[in-house]
């Protein structure tokens, strides 16, 4: 018996040295990655910079600080920054990763810088093997979202909570991904409310925002796509997209794919309710000219008088490189593959 213990005691120091030791090689190889990953950006042309990189969790986890971040693709014109972003993942499954983001961090964009506040930003990935990084499925959440111009503009949302996930369904092709969005409270800029309503009578407050919908990206969605900045969409369709603000609402439902050239060939079924005023926003925004506006008013007029009612049901259709309601040209269709 004393033998026994003796022996289930070395094994047991064995396995426990032999534990130490990988969980010691694998995060000193993840730090090594992600520093590989900064400084191939950087030979790239990035602003790619941290302080530091640091692992620790053991011995169940692998939990890796990257303090001082700032990134910044000048190709792009994109930069960010935030003094810390923390990856967590299980020691025993390298392809589930948890991100979690500082509540306070920095986004440029040409012509504007902002500062994001939030009391919770936290992304989830399952990941493919590889070292490709390809995404599974991921998700993000963001609680008590605050965006602040550096021009003085606000906006935000009481929550933001969106997933994206590869599908397998029937009729679709192989690299069909569902996107579901849902967003509460979404507070939307002055500027922007300025040109969307000039009267000031709506409130700047959207109640709710939500997106069911399929789409075959025109490429796998992995590390590549960061690093390059570009992403198409062959076929989008939309399973619900939605919106209620100030008493309208909208509905979409349909699908388009990208015709030779890239543009969207499809149609989208709307339900609009208070309609009138939508239209009246598209006309004071600027999204639709007075002579367009008048022609869908009259179009959509006539639809609304056979219904009785200002809740209606229209197509917006696009082929050839225009879009329109019913035989009434709106616009240019919308590019969904990158010339």
């Amino acid at each position: 018996m004393i033998r026994l213990l003796k022996a289930a005691s070395v094994l047991f120091a064995i396995a426990a040295a032999g534990w130490v030791a990988w969980w010691v090689v694998a995060a000193n190889g993840q730090e090594a990655a992600l520093e590989g990953w900064f400084q191939g950006r950087a030979a790239e042309g990035w602003q790619a910079e941290t302080s530091a990189i640091e692992t620790g969790g053991f011995p169940s986890r692998f939990t890796t600080r990257i303090a001082k971040l700032a990134l910044a693709d000048p190709d792009a014109g994109w930069a960010w920054s935030a003094p810390e972003l923390v990856l967590d993942r299980p020691a025993t499954d390298p392809t589930h990763v948890t991100a979690v983001l500082a509540p306070s961090q920095t986004l440029a964009v040409p012509g504007e810088r902002a500062a994001i506040e939030s009391s919770e930003m936290t992304a989830v990935l399952a990941l493919f093997p590889g070292l490709d990084l390809q995404l599974r499925e991921g998700s993000i959440v963001a609680r008590d979202l605050a965006v602040v111009g550096q021009s003085g503009w606000r906006a935000g949302a009481k929550l933001v909570d969106a997933g994206l996930r590869r599908r397998t369904i029937e009729g679709e092709p192989p690299e069909t991904h569902q996107l579901e969005l849902t967003a509460q409270s979404v507070l939307l800029p002055d500027t922007l409310m300025k040109q969307i309503d000039p009267t000031g009578l709506l409130k700047p407050e959207v109640t709710a925002l939500r997106l069911d919908a399929l789409f075959v990206p025109d490429r796998q969605l992995d590390r590549h796509v960061i690093e390059d900045g570009h992403l198409g969409v062959r076929t989008l369709v939309l399973r619900r997209a939605e919106f209620d603000w100030d008493g309208m609402g909208l509905t979409a439902r349909g699908r388009l794919d990208a015709d030779a050239q890239g543009l969207a060939e499809g149609d989208i079924a709307l339900s609009l309710s208070d309609w009138r005023r939508l239209l009246a926003l598209a006309r004071t925004s600027g999204a639709l000219n007075d002579e367009v506006a008048d022609a869908v008013e009259g179009a959509l007029g006539l639809v609304a008088l056979f219904n009785g009612s200002d809740e209606l049901d229209v197509t917006l259709s696009f082929g050839r490189g225009r879009a329109r309601i019913g035989p009434v040209p709106i616009g240019p269709a919308p590019r969904l593959l990158p010339p």
